[in-house]
Parts: C-alpha cells; sequence; structure tokens
C-alpha cells in the first residue's frame, strides 16, 4: 500500500516486477482519501511475465491519499 501525506491525482499506476515468483499477471488498483474505504480504480489482466515496469492506468484520474495494488493472479511455482 503506498500513502501519500497530501492527495495526488493518479491517472496510472506504475509496478515494477522482481524475482520470478509472485510476479503479477491481473490485478485490481484500490484508491483511497482515508486508508478505510475503499475504491476500486483500475483492473488489469494478463501482464506479461518479465521484470519490466508495468503501467496500469486508472478508469478516471482520481484524487488520493492510499493506493492498493491487490493482485489476483500471480505467476510462480506452484
Amino acid at each position: 500500500m503506498e500513502h501519500y501525506r497530501e492527495p495526488k491525482k493518479l491517472s496510472s499506476v506504475g509496478y515494477v516486477p522482481s524475482g520470478v515468483n509472485g510476479r503479477i499477471k491481473n490485478v485490481d488498483i484500490y484508491t483511497s482519501m482515508d486508508g478505510t474505504a475503499w475504491e476500486k480504480s483500475a483492473s488489469a489482466t494478463d501482464l506479461a511475465n518479465n521484470t519490466q515496469t508495468k503501467y496500469i492506468d486508472l478508469q478516471t484520474p482520481v484524487n488520493t491519499k492510499f493506493v492498493k495494488i491487490q493482485p489476483t493472479y500471480t505467476y510462480g511455482n506452484t
């Protein structure tokens, strides 16, 4: 979870994968002004399984203080 002292206007979120196991394939992005009430602001599917930075565009730009990246499916050994 990312937290900003002051609200920020976001239109996308960047994710930098590391390692091999647990790289995100599908993800939901949530935003919040108070860290309690969350709004789903974006989702992405089929992110590439590599170490390149992924940018997920939000459905609409939002003012937010908190950002939560919630993987719904990951790559890796099972």
